[in-house]
């Protein structure tokens, strides 16, 4: 049973780092590191959902801001 829920969710992706500087928008290489990841994993079937930039007091999560 256990084996099968771990299938059924290895098909997704959420992301995450931290920009301890504080400015949680997402650099140029945010935005090609994630290309590049979708990219990679569409071709064995895994969807990255989000990509969720954290800092001290702040985050951003490139899907809410449809930068996915």
């Amino acid at each position: 049973m256990a084996w099968e829920e771990c299938n059924l969710f290895r098909s997704i992706l959420h992301n995450a780092h931290n920009h301890p500087s504080g400015n949680v928008q997402p650099s140029s290489a945010d935005s090609a590191l994630t290309a590049t990841l979708k990219a990679a994993l569409a071709l064995i079937d895994v969807r990255v959902l989000d990509h969720i930039i954290v800092g001290p007091g702040a985050a951003c999560s490139m899907a809410e801001e449809g930068l996915l």
